[in-house]
């Protein structure tokens, strides 16, 4: 219920928020009191269209703006109030709606922007994708559309739309309903009609009321939101409240007990990651780089990439070339071949977007890792001279067989001639999934992408000849095979290209390629299918553990490929929704973690690294970036998906070399229920003395964990633990350190890695000077400290650390502090901390204690 001197109020309060903490501001506020829809900051320059008037409600105890039936009714605003941080808030009730109808955020953009474009919030059931987005005056081919829930009949509800860079989302009476991710930002729309309510160029009526519609240049928080929808004052964000945990847990990490060696996360560079190197610009590639390979940290603490260690290039097998003769629809899954249809000499400035990253990755980032795969051989190779198996043929390897020793030759010469570039391919991964009929369904017609299915016996003799070449040219490479379709597939299963395991690594088996010179340990598969429910995801990955120990203890297994194929990733959500941005998150997480965890997984890699957002869908499922081009490739816009940040969970802190360490948690959940509920890995860089801890709360409760470190060398402790959050509204944010055995919060459906660095017993005394030039008081601290230096010599620069060594606060010191400064705690969390003044290149520290 609404009350207008109450509001007024709170409008005031507003106001003293925005100015006193600057987080968020209040730009326009319409109440229709006055008998029109005027904004009442003056910010807004609104007027009401068709048939739109002002009324009295006595439910909202007020007046209110009505949309009558059978009219195109709406607020029009005059000057656009869009902004890349904002939120439009309103209530409104609908009148005898079609009980399909959702409310809809719809980017509605002209083809030939000859009437501008609009942007218009409306109750919909239905939308045609016919739709353009504009940007710089440049069309791109995609749709987007943030679509809530059904309508409520006859009842007010209150909305609220955040748009947030990139993101928007929709609430419905403070609950979050739907989200969507734009390309670019929302400052990049050319948005010259902007309305609440009917798009006046359509035939869609309004019959409805709505009321206080208030628009905020700011995105608010979810808790902002929630008190909006109760008619409330919005709380500052320093008075948000944290999280309140629904359950605890007490986990134990014993350091005596190590399990696998990490050896990389990766991704792939498959089909569209040339799109990117070709036509996006230097300035968005060196982006695009950074955030795949970065390991550094931004000036807030936060990571700039997901530190990927190893890179999956695709070497292509020359159906770009054939352009629609190569049968394969999409244009951008053809692929450039190195090797002319002569099938002797190189054309080596071919895949020139992909050699674009791969050089990034090996040379400017120094990936650890570079994997050579193919999907194809050289199509020139080829019985038909396709790059996939014809329809009606039998469904053997499309590879001639007088050509398996030119395969090995050709992966030979595309090894060497990288080498010459400065680029060691490290591993070669020759076959793909070969368990499959990678054919048409009819003669004649078009396939989705390049494929070639193999028997075991093909496999076995195509891998001896690549040996053999291996060895006549001297390359160092080895070979991993055979990325199979499943774990089930390494396992037995039935059908084409099955037992693997025993297969190729058995002695006993006639098949064995174990003796091969340039044969890796490693066992390679995907993780499709084995993702369906409890059974698959836990029993498959500990019998896989169990049967190559059987075998030989030195195999090491590998998860090749994996993004959220078919509907096994849905196991553990609702049924019948799409997956939100964050869900989609923790769906990955789970398989990286029971991959990690029951495989005992030492190299995990994602499948592709971007899909064109045509392409995409509603849920982020395929990529680490969707991707969008104009028609002519003139110009591309790109954006990161929450599937980035989730591999970044793991990538950027499990470090090659560092080894996993068993976990004891308080409540002893069995691992079938945990992969549902909260997944905890830890992880020891023996070298750095660092612990690194990934937790995954799958769960739609909070979870209070406690984490402590057992069986740690005498000299060696760990005081902190910072933490580094992915969730629905954070990508992999840096959080306030926590001591070691204070109890932090695990939101629902988050995924939260702790960093305890560790320090020998006296590190930190080791780092500080007895007789510094400046004082710290009063230390310890509580609400404020003050730094104050003796003499006149006074400090260049001042920074504060944590002890994992990230930089709280770095400055110059300004020339007006003669004697001292002064800082509130109020974002420092209680621990310890070391302050550092330099003195004329003579650096100082002391402890400071934060109670």
């Amino acid at each position: 219920m609404k009350f207008k001197l109450f509001f007024a109020c709170l409008w005031c309060a507003g106001i003293a928020y925005a100015q006193n903490y600057g987080e968020y501001k209040l730009y326009s506020n319409m109440d229709f009191e006055n008998g029109t829809c005027a904004d009442a900051l003056g910010n807004a320059n609104t007027l009401l269209q068709n048939g739109a008037t002002i009324t009295s409600d006595t439910e909202r105890n007020g007046k209110v703006v009505e949309f009558k039936a059978a009219q195109k009714g709406n607020i029009k605003f005059q000057n656009s109030p869009l902004n890349d941080q904002m939120t439009i808030s309103f209530w409104f009730k609908r009148e005898a709606a079609d009980p399909t109808e959702k409310w809809r955020m719809m980017f509605a953009f002209y083809a030939d922007n000859a009437n501008g474009s609009n942007l218009y919030f409306t109750p919909r059931a239905s939308w045609s994708e016919s739709a353009y987005v504009v940007y710089n005056n440049k069309i791109f081919n995609i749709y987007t559309s943030v679509i809530g829930k059904p309508i409520v009949n006859n009842q007010w509800k209150h909305y609220a739309v955040v748009f947030n860079d990139s993101k928007i989302q929709v609430y419905q009476d403070g609950a979050l309903q739907s989200e969507a991710i734009i390309m670019g930002k929302v400052s990049d729309i050319k948005a010259t009609k902007w309305f609440l309510g009917c798009n006046p160029e359509t035939n869609y009526p309004m019959d409805g009321k709505m009321d206080n519609v208030k628009i905020y240049h700011s995105a608010l928080a979810a808790n902002q939101i929630k008190a909006l929808s109760e008619d409330k004052a919005v709380p500052a964000p320093s008075e948000l409240n944290p999280p309140v945990a629904d359950l605890s847990v007490s986990l134990d990490i014993d350091c005596n007990t190590k399990y696998q060696t990490i050896r990389n996360f990766g991704s792939s560079d498959g089909w569209n990651i040339q799109s990117m190197g070709l036509y996006l610009t230097e300035n968005q590639k060196e982006d695009i780089a950074e955030k795949l390979f970065s390991t550094d940290f931004d000036e807030s603490g936060n990571p700039k990439g997901i530190g990927l260690s190893a890179w999956r290039f695709n070497i292509g097998a020359g159906t770009y070339e054939q352009g629609t003769a190569s049968r394969i629809a999409t244009e951008f899954r053809r692929t450039e071949c190195f090797l002319n249809n002569d099938k002797t000499t190189y054309n080596w400035n071919k895949q020139a977007g992909q050699r674009y990253f791969l050089e990034k990755a090996a040379k400017t980032y120094k990936v650890p890792d570079i994997i050579g795969w193919q999907n194809s051989p050289p199509v020139m190779y080829t019985v038909r001279g396709l790059g996939f198996r014809e329809y009606g043929d039998p469904k053997t390897t499309i590879l001639k067989t007088e050509h398996f020793s030119d395969f090995g030759n050709f992966l030979s010469d595309v090894i060497n001639h990288f080498k010459q570039e400065g680029i060691n391919i490290n591993y070669i991964s020759p076959l793909n999934e070969p368990q499959f009929d990678w054919g048409p369904t009819a003669a004649g017609a078009d396939v989705k992408q390049e494929g070639s299915p193999w028997t075991n016996q093909e496999i076995t003799d195509v891998v001896k000849a690549i040996n053999t070449s291996f060895q006549n040219k001297q390359i160092d490479s080895e070979m991993f095979i055979t990325e199979a379709a499943a774990i089930s597939y390494v396992l037995g299963n039935t059908g084409h290209a099955n037992n693997q395991l025993a297969t190729f690594r058995d002695p006993a088996s006639n098949l064995n390629i174990n003796n091969l010179s340039n044969m890796s340990n490693i066992v390679s598969s995907h993780s499709y299918w084995d993702d369906t429910d409890a059974g698959k995801i836990v029993d498959t990955r500990k019998d896989l553990v169990s049967r190559m120990k059987q075998l030989n203890p030195a195999l090491e297994y590998w998860q090749t490929e994996y993004c959220l194929l078919g509907d096994g990733y849905k196991f553990g959500f609702p049924s019948g929704a799409n997956l939100s941005y964050i869900q989609c998150g923790i769906a990955a997480a789970r398989i990286i973690h029971s991959d990690l965890v029951f495989a005992n997984a030492a190299g995990w890699q994602w499948w592709t690294t971007v899909e064109h957002e045509k392409n995409s869908g509603a849920e982020e499922r395929w990529s680490l970036f969707r991707l969008a081009l104009t028609d002519d490739k003139s110009q591309g816009v790109y954006r990161t998906t929450k599937l980035l940040s989730t591999m970044g969970q793991f990538s950027f802190f499990i470090r090659p070399g560092m080894k996993r360490l068993d976990v004891k948690r308080s409540d002893n959940m069995d691992d079938k229920q945990t992969i549902t509920n909260q997944m905890f890995s830890a992880y020891i860089d023996e070298k750095e003395n660092k612990v690194v801890i990934v937790a995954i709360n799958a769960s739609t409760k909070n979870c209070a964990i406690n984490l402590s470190v057992s069986n740690l060398p005498e000299n060696i402790n760990i005081e902190e633990f910072t933490p580094y959050i992915t969730s629905e509204t954070d990508d992999m944010k840096c959080q306030p350190a926590i001591a070691a055995g204070t109890q932090y919060v695990l939101p629902a459906y988050s995924i939260v890695t702790f960093v305890g660095k560790t320090k020998s017993g006296s590190g930190i005394e080791q780092q500080t000077v007895e007789n510094t030039s400046f004082n710290i008081f009063p230390n310890p601290a509580t609400s404020r400290f003050n730094i104050q230096w003796k003499g006149e010599e006074k400090p260049d620069r001042l920074s504060i650390t944590n002890l994992t060594g990230q930089v709280i606060h770095h400055n110059e010191i300004s020339i007006e502090n003669k004697d001292g400064c002064s800082f509130s705690t109020a974002s420092l969390s209680p621990g310890t901390y070391l302050v550092t003044l330099l003195f004329n290149d003579n650096k100082q520290t002391q402890k400071l204690i934060i109670r």
